[in-house]
């Protein structure tokens, strides 16, 4: 679970160091919920409500380890579909969109489970662990612009049990419940110091060497320039 500390792209504060956890075997829809192929996922319910959807159909939030393993299928992919970021498979890179459930043919994993990603985040059953203020559970999967790092499978995100939102939705599991969660401690070391000059030749070298894709996907949202400075 998580990612190796070797292996990039990694949130070092959010995810297991790819250690191994055990699981027992359990069931989890093909689908957000209301799990039908062409459907459009329920959103806009908090996580007590998601829950409680759930079992009126026997089932139960997944816990978010259970998510990631369904995600990362039985090869342990970083996503669903592979070791290689493609934004098009998930439609990922951009915000939450609500799509019907199966529009995405490839966004799946070797498990058959689809649309973990591209479309809206997912409740789990899952507190956040991860020395965040007390209360905050972890959603899975969604989509944002940031796509190569949260269409991962390892990706978390912490939110308030009683959001709403229309892009939060969620998928049911059943059997009885994996218990293993993620527990993490954090310690920081002392704060980015700002530094106020900044050579201009400096600043021309490191966009020069930025590779040759990343600087057309910049410069297309206006000038390529320096912002802020930290040490």
């Amino acid at each position: 679970m998580g990612t190796a500390p070797d292996r990039r792209p990694r949130r070092a504060d959010r995810e297991l160091p790819g250690q191994q956890v055990m699981l027992d075997g359990f069931y989890i829809d093909q689908f957000a919920f209301p799990n039908e192929e062409g459907a459009i996922p329920v959103t806009n319910v908090s996580r007590e409500e998601a829950a409680a959807l759930c079992k009126e159909q026997g089932k139960r939030l997944c816990s978010e380890l259970e998510w990631e393993r369904a995600c990362k299928g039985p090869d342990n992919r970083t996503y669903e579909y592979g070791e290689t970021y493609r934004e098009e498979t998930c439609r990922t890179g951009r915000p939450a969109q609500l799509r019907p459930s199966g529009y995405h043919v490839g966004c799946q994993s070797d498990f058959g489970v689809r649309d973990m990603h591209g479309g809206p985040f997912e409740w789990t059953a899952s507190d956040y662990g991860r020395g965040k203020k007390k209360g905050e559970v972890a959603l899975r999967g969604g989509n944002s612009r940031s796509g190569e790092v949260l269409g991962r499978c390892a990706n978390a995100e912490p939110e308030s049990p009683k959001k709403r939102s229309g892009t939060i939705g969620f998928r049911c599991c059943a059997g009885p419940e994996n218990t293993a969660s993620v527990e993490l401690s954090m310690v920081h070391r002392a704060g980015l110091i700002p530094r106020v000059k900044f050579e201009p030749e400096i600043e021309k070298s490191l966009i020069a060497a930025l590779p040759e894709e990343a600087r057309k996907t910049l410069e297309g949202a206006g000038t390529l320039k320096r912002q802020r400075v930290w040490l």
